[in-house]
């Protein structure tokens, strides 16, 4: 077995186990505006959640203050929370998929 490996800096934050990994920080972004060929485009970090090389998730910093309730979203400051929220909101929509018959293969 694998052994957990978590980090945590001032612009991101990370955890790996189990062939699962993820990441919320300054390395992976999503553009702000709707046209993402523009290049003068703003981009806000995200959340990412891989197994191995394979992207199963990714959620801007907007989709995760939007995925919470009114009082976590406005608590959500460093980077360890947003990692949280994002592994918390990456469980509930796979619980969702297996509870509605579309079922997440992790091995």
């Amino acid at each position: 077995m694998s052994k957990l490996t978590c980090y945590i800096a001032d612009d991101y934050s990370s955890m790996k186990s189990g062939g699962l990994s993820f990441y919320y920080g300054y390395e992976e972004t999503v553009p702000k505006v709707v046209d993402a060929s523009d290049e003068d485009a703003e981009y806000e970090w995200a959340f990412v959640v891989y197994k191995g090389k394979k992207e199963l998730m990714r959620l801007s910093q907007s989709e995760i203050k939007e995925s919470v309730d009114e009082y976590s979203a406005k608590n959500l400051i460093d980077v360890s929370e947003f990692l949280l929220a994002g592994i918390a909101i990456w469980i509930y929509r796979s619980k969702e998929k297996i509870d509605t018959g579309w079922v997440i293969k992790l091995g």
